[in-house]
């Protein structure tokens, strides 16, 4: 019996990850606005429809493996259960579609949450991804052992988990639609802050490399030029937060003094500090880890070999 268990596993995981690559595939296309049955093979579909395609797809080919699987199983199954009335009662086949459904949601809502922080709070992006692979490695057991319960109980709890996941994808959805607009506002901030520092600079001047907290557009932004080191903020001039304004110097040196970058989590923040010779360093706090470490990186590549980490490559 136990071997019977581990080969049915094993036979739903081959065939759910080659399920989802030719849904994947289905994804892709529309998102590219390709029709392959069509002779305009770039018309025909809105990439808007893609999510839908894709999971439709997935359902269709979930469904059609089912019957397939038990047309060829040497074990049909007993009477009473989805996997043994799969054939005899349109019910087993509601408890997968639930099932399926149900997973398309939690997956959805997962997905949201983790997209609508993944530019912003990559702590909570970094989480969210972790239980989605739990979860899936979760569900993925359990729906293994839904074939051999008795169908009204198969049907009763998809059935009840299709409603709890398409109520908790509507507010995660709004709540990704609303987190987007405030990314969007962020990057606009963000935008402005850097279009500030471009005026800034001196004729023949040029901006190589910079690093900001992308969320709070009123702190400093770390820079460094073609002529110069810089740590640099935007002035109190009452101009809007999505209009370039008058920006401030508060620290400059000269390329030849860096030697180097470095970050460090302090009491009062992660801190980026770019290193000089004969004289302190500049210090930025704020930001995400994961880029300042990027911009430590190329700023000691840029003050040990003359260039950035993309010019070495070439």
């Amino acid at each position: 019996m136990t071997r019977d268990s581990r080969s049915r596993g094993s036979t739903t995981l081959v065939f759910g990850i080659g399920f989802a690559v030719f849904a994947s595939i289905a994804f892709f296309l529309a998102n590219a606005g390709i029709n392959p049955i069509s002779n305009h093979r770039f018309r025909g579909i809105n990439p808007d429809q893609a999510p839908g395609i894709g999971i439709l797809v997935l359902f269709f080919f979930s469904a059609v493996a089912a019957f397939i699987w038990h047309a060829f199983a040497m074990d049909t199954g007993n009477p009473g259960t989805v996997w043994g009335d799969l054939t005899t009662s349109p019910l087993p086949a509601f408890a997968l579609l639930f099932g399926l459904w149900a997973t398309a949601n939690l997956s959805l809502a997962l997905g949201a949450i983790a997209d609508a922080f993944h530019r912003t709070l990559w702590a909570v992006f970094l989480v969210v991804s972790v239980l989605i692979v739990i979860l899936a490695i979760t569900i993925g057991v359990m729906a293994s052992n839904i074939l051999t319960l008795s169908t009204p109980v198969a049907l009763t709890m998809t059935a009840i988990c299709l409603i709890v996941t398409t109520a908790a994808l509507i507010p995660a959805r709004l709540f990704a639609v609303a987190r987007a607009r405030v990314t969007t506002r962020i990057d606009a901030a963000h935008e402005a802050r850097l279009q500030s520092l471009l005026m800034a600079l001196a004729p023949g001047e040029h901006l190589m490399l910079h690093f900001a907290d992308r969320e709070n557009p009123a702190e400093p932004i770390l820079a460094a030029t073609n002529q110069r080191l810089l740590l640099a903020a935007p002035a109190s001039t009452g101009t809007g937060p999505t209009r370039p304004g008058q920006i401030r110097i508060l620290d400059q040196a000269h390329p030849g003094q860096l030697r180097g970058a470095s970050t460090a989590f302090r009491p009062a923040g992660h801190t980026t500090s770019a290193h000089f010779r004969d004289r302190p360093d500049m210090e930025l706090v704020g930001g995400d880890p994961s880029e300042a470490d990027k911009f430590a990186e190329a700023l000691t590549s840029l003050a040990t070999t003359g260039r950035l980490p993309q010019e070495e490559d070439t």
